[in-house]
């Protein structure tokens, strides 16, 4: 069944896997190993690729990560705390009423007077998230995370990624080439899909 807008594409171990934000699913397309030209004929069976339509036209343009943003002292209050509570429970809600889509749609950028720098409020958000009695789920809680910078005036970039036997997703949080909310050993085995 074609996909008219899949919203990601990777090719790993030689197989594409498309992502489909809206339906929340992905889709494994060829075998292991097939060449680029099979790969490519098959993209375009499916209604993935147009005729003269490169493969790597679908390809996301992803910085590879490279540094990690590291832990650091960060400032805990109980507003704070309550302000990232109702975002993981707004989120996780979103979430299960089939919302990933939307969500996943880059956050309005606040304009602040006193911008904090990324490493600082990246530190104060792990502080307080620490204190959250919800267990960690990677989309919910980049999600959050990414909301929450949002706020403070920082941009950055919400990576889905995929690996294939077995199959496994993933998503973390970048700025140019840093991780921000997760530790490059995690990230690495995943071939980025999509990143918005």
């Amino acid at each position: 069944m074609p996909y008219p807008h899949p919203t990601g594409l990777a090719i790993v171990d030689g197989q594409a896997v498309v992502l489909d934000l809206a339906a929340d699913r992905y889709v494994a397309i060829g075998e292991p190993g097939m060449s680029e030209e099979a790969l490519t004929r098959a993209l375009r069976d499916q209604g993935h690729l147009r005729n003269g339509e490169p493969l790597a036209s679908l390809q996301p343009d992803i910085v590879p990560p490279e540094a990690e943003i590291g832990e650091g002292a960060g400032a805990q209050c109980r507003a704070r705390m309550f302000e990232l509570l109702l975002d993981q429970l707004a989120i996780r809600t979103a979430l299960r009423l089939g919302a990933i889509a939307r969500l996943a749609a880059p956050p309005a950028i606040a304009v602040c007077a006193e911008r904090g720098s990324l490493e600082a409020e990246a530190a104060a958000y792990r502080d307080v998230r620490r204190l959250i009695p919800l267990p960690p789920i990677c989309l919910a809680d980049s999600l959050a995370m990414r909301r929450w910078l949002a706020r403070r005036g920082i941009a950055v970039a919400l990576v889905f990624g995929v690996k294939l036997s077995p199959f496994a997703a993933h998503c973390w949080l970048q700025a140019g080439s840093r991780v921000v909310n997760d530790s490059l050993d995690n990230v690495r085995p995943f071939t980025p899909i999509l990143a918005t």
